[in-house]
């Protein structure tokens, strides 16, 4: 912003008088011609696996859904992650428990995730809801039966590593508490109800660095 003060005065404004010019501004930072780099936008495949899941566990337990988001390494970008359990959707023959119903030892969770994060080189970090229905199988009267105790919402996080390849290949991997809680019971310390889910992906870059 520049103003002219003028140092002469004159009754007719005929000439110009002597003046000089003052002013403030902002210096503003020049960019290099390719200094910029834009983030690159990926979407990958996801699947979470229990990182306990005994013997007889039910595949179902495992879940799938897919990551959007940026990568770069000069800025801080951002993602969206989303995965469903298709459990969430069958209907397994439920009974009311009797007065001696065994457990079997196997037992299945619904679950649902949805987490947003930021991305920083090849790391990433987010977090958000989950929720967990859990089914359990008994023997009672001579005939297995599942019961569930309903459905839960929790506190969702997740952290890991994107690993670019080739450009336009992405390799994520993980893990992810669905249910964050830090529990020192019997010294024993624990994360998360159903302990932790491993996080594996892959995705595809959608546009390439310049």
């Amino acid at each position: 912003v520049k103003y002219p003060l003028s140092l002469t005065s004159h009754d007719e404004l005929q000439l110009k008088g002597l003046s000089v010019m003052l002013g403030v501004g902002v210096k503003l930072k020049s960019i290099p011609k390719g200094g910029y780099k834009p983030a690159n936008t990926y979407i990958a495949y996801i699947l979470d696996i229990p990182g306990q899941a005994g013997p007889d566990k039910l595949q179902s337990t495992n879940i799938i859904g897919f990551s959007v988001g940026t990568l770069s390494y000069h800025k801080v970008g951002a993602y969206f992650s989303a995965r469903i359990n298709p459990l969430l959707f069958k209907s397994l023959d439920e009974a009311e428990l009797g007065e001696n119903p065994v457990y079997t030892g196997v037992s299945d969770y619904g679950n649902a995730f949805g987490t947003v994060g930021l991305t920083w080189m090849c790391f990433y970090g987010g977090i958000g809801t989950s929720y967990q229905k859990e089914y359990k199988s008994y023997r009672q009267d001579g005939a297995e039966i599942w019961n569930t105790s309903g459905g839960k919402f929790g506190i969702c996080t997740e952290f890991g590593v994107n690993l670019r390849l080739f450009d336009r290949l992405l390799l994520r991997g993980g893990a992810t508490f669905p249910n964050l809680k830090f529990n020192s019971e019997k010294n024993v310390f624990t994360m998360g109800a159903h302990k932790t889910y491993l996080s594996l992906g892959i995705g595809y870059v959608l546009s390439s660095a310049n």
